[in-house]
């Protein structure tokens, strides 16, 4: 029996360090998909954690002619130092008065 034996022509020797070739390869792909994973996991639970914060104008249940500004967070954390601006442009206002005064015979 020769001492050094083939098979597919390696040795003993080669199909070690064929073998340790593969298991670094793989160890390598392991890493990548778990580090992407992880990113993927770190964004998601900070979008989760966010607040939402959502601002609706409603039918008025005071007074039947106005409208309500309704601000809520629908998101798992509080909102702080939230800030809103308003600036109407007076000509929308303006058409809208004349077509509600139209709407109403006036």
């Amino acid at each position: 029996m020769p001492a050094n034996p083939e098979f597919f022509g390696l040795t003993a020797v080669g199909w070690q360090a064929l073998s340790a070739m593969v298991a670094v390869f793989a160890f390598i792909v392991a890493l990548t998909i778990g580090w992407s994973q992880l990113r993927a996991a770190r964004k998601l639970r900070l979008e989760q954690a966010r607040p939402f914060v959502l601002v609706d104008l409603v039918p008025g249940e005071a007074v039947q002619h106005w409208m309500d500004l309704v601000v809520s967070n629908i998101g798992k954390s509080p909102a702080y130092d939230l800030r809103l601006s308003f600036k109407p442009e007076r000509n929308g206002l303006t058409s809208l008065r004349s077509t509600s005064s139209r709407a109403h015979g006036s």
